[in-house]
């Protein structure tokens, strides 16, 4: 699969295509079906999320154009990618990446890694303003230096 990644040069932003396989995850030791299940949805969400992230990250224009005219909680401000986790997951599935339960996709957040798989690609998901309820709060996807 090719993805993007993104690297900060003083005001330079240089994006380049990597490789990057799926399947670099630890094999499940579980034998449990239901659990095995569960890492699967979670891969799955965390790969899209990806690859969103860097869609938008290469300046991906037709994005920021369905993000502009989408009526929900997810916008570009001063050029960056600014959302609540519901909009993100509506966007998301009206674009048809995702297709699981918000409370799945919220699981999928919570127990997974992305902030340390976005680092691989120079960036992360900070937050961008507090409303006192993670549900509430906004979040941004930034550019960090490599």
């Amino acid at each position: 699969m090719l993805q993007y990644s993104v690297q900060s040069s003083r005001s330079t932003l240089i994006v380049r295509k990597v490789e990057v396989s799926v399947s670099e995850r630890t094999p499940l030791e579980s034998t449990d079906r239901v659990t095995e299940q569960s890492a699967r949805e979670f891969e799955s969400v965390h790969v899209q999320l990806l690859t969103f992230f860097n869609s938008i990250l290469g300046g991906k224009r037709d994005y920021a154009e369905r993000i502009a005219h989408f009526d929900g909680d997810i916008d570009i401000v001063s050029g960056t990618l600014v959302f609540t986790l519901h909009g993100l997951w509506s966007f998301l599935t009206a674009v048809g990446m995702l297709s699981d339960p918000f409370p799945n996709f919220q699981q999928a957040l919570y127990r997974g890694a992305l902030n340390q798989r976005l680092a691989d690609y120079g960036a992360t998901v900070i937050l961008y303003r507090d409303n006192g309820k993670v549900r509430d709060n906004w979040y941004q996807l930034v550019v960090t230096c490599l």
